[in-house]
């Protein structure tokens, strides 16, 4: 059965980290109904659902009838009203879950089995801070392109198709709010740069699929400007910089334009 659930409203508990497995799965939409009800029912079909759901939305996303079955339990959040990473941070707070995945609005899970195939990875991952598995695009590219190896490397692996230790966002912090676009590249640099990649388990399949219209592709400017300033901060990350300066700047800005002209 769904309910309309037009007026979110925090849910209150007690926030403490549990060692089972459980995951939580986070979702923010602002004017994206279509786009919100694509999330919901890869969720809902999963042959595994997610201990909890914790949804922030706003303007038209919020006239989307809810499944309360897509999960254990359903969180629909109130936005704080200051961004993106306002908006995830106040879902990461209505969580208990022991392992977060953070779903944009529109993003789906591939198979109806990928929340369960994530699953049994982070059972299996013991020392493990992070699983991150590949995304699959609308125009049929495969994210990250190459299995991460090197730290840099690692600071782009596919944030949709990962699953984070919610202990983390205690220890390295939460997302900063200084960030528009790029938080979840910012927050990847802070974890790198104080436990390395090590803790990182990569597993070599797509278990998302999303669309190349969010705000990374229609904000190139802070876009890129927000990646140098996270590329900038240390030393560590001199092969990222090179790399973005010399090919994924550039490699961006072309293939955006082609798609501008239909041609991509």
């Amino acid at each position: 059965m769904t309910y309309p659930l037009n007026c979110p409203r925090p849910v209150q508990h007690t926030n403490t980290e549990r060692r089972d497995g459980s995951i939580a799965v986070i979702t923010i939409s602002k004017d994206d109904p279509e786009g919100l009800r694509r999330t919901v029912a890869s969720i809902a079909h999963q042959s595994a659902l997610p201990r909890e759901f914790a949804l922030v939305r706003a303007g038209r996303s919020c006239e989307v009838q809810l499944d309360l079955a897509c999960a254990g339990r359903v969180a629909d959040v109130a936005d704080p009203g200051r961004g993106i990473s306002a908006a995830f941070n106040a879902a990461i707070a209505e969580c208990t879950a022991e392992w977060l995945v953070f779903l944009n609005g529109g993003d789906a899970l591939t198979h109806r089995d990928s929340l369960a195939r994530l699953a049994d990875a982070c059972a299996a991952a013991e020392g493990t801070d992070i699983v991150t598995c590949r995304a699959r695009t609308d125009a049929g590219t495969a994210l990250p392109r190459r299995q991460p190896s090197s730290l840099c490397s690692h600071l782009y692996i596919s944030h949709q198709a990962s699953a984070f230790r919610r202990s983390l966002l205690s220890s390295i912090g939460p997302y900063s709010e200084a960030f528009r676009v790029r938080m979840d590249l910012d927050w990847m640099g802070r974890y790198l740069l104080r436990h390395g990649h090590g803790r990182i388990r990569f597993v070599d399949e797509a278990i998302v699929e999303y669309r190349l219209d969010g705000i990374s592709s229609t904000s190139l400017v802070d876009f890129h400007r927000e990646e140098l300033r996270v590329l900038i901060r240390s030393m560590k990350f001199m092969p990222a910089l090179a790399d973005f300066a010399l090919r994924r700047m550039p490699g961006r800005l072309v293939h955006a334009g082609l798609r501008r002209a239909g041609l991509g």
